[in-house]
């Protein structure tokens, strides 16, 4: 016996829910219509209170919408401020390394930084981006994320000058994956 694959169980049950609703219509229609017939006077006796309850609904489901929608672009919101201050304060850690190593990291962080702007700014157009974004990583894991390669690169200048005073407070190993 073979059984259905769930795209298939999915679409016979959204069809039968469609033809179910469709039969209820034209039931309730014939009823109403029969109704009307018999006591037209009495025919919309009630009818405030089903339609009361039909709006009430509609403006709970449209507070529910809104609640969500907030909810999101809070959300989204403290992302990017999130992703703003941990991008400020890598850039500013870049002053801990030696000087001759931060003129190629400064502009691999602005690399990056523009790949982001452009990425959010235009998010149908981000094939450049990523193609960018995969150049600087030396990589093709289709990643907008900081290149885990120059950030390795990184730590090693610092663990070559552990004796440096703007070193010495940085836990080096603390870094997020």
């Amino acid at each position: 016996m073979n059984s259905m694959s769930q795209v298939e169980l999915e679409v016979a049950l959204s069809v039968g829910l469609a033809v179910g609703i469709a039969v209820c219509l034209e039931v309730g229609f014939r009823v109403g219509k029969r109704y009307m017939q018999r006591d037209p006077e009495s025919a919309h006796e009630g009818i405030g209170a089903i339609e009361g309850s039909v709006f009430a609904l509609l403006g709970l489901l449209l507070a529910f919408s809104y609640a969500g929608a907030t909810d999101r672009l809070v959300f989204r919101r403290n992302l990017i401020m999130e992703e703003a201050n941990r991008i400020g304060v890598a850039y500013l850690r870049l002053d801990l390394l030696p000087a001759t190593e931060q003129p190629d990291l400064r502009r691999l962080f602005r690399d990056y930084l523009d790949a982001r702007v452009r990425h959010n700014s235009t998010p149908g157009n981000v094939t450049k981006e990523i193609e960018l974004c995969d150049r600087l990583t030396g990589s093709d894991h289709r990643g907008l994320s900081l290149p885990r390669q120059r950030a390795g690169e990184a730590l090693q200048v610092l663990r070559m000058h552990p004796n440096d005073a703007r070193v010495r407070d940085v836990q080096v190993g603390n870094h997020e994956e």
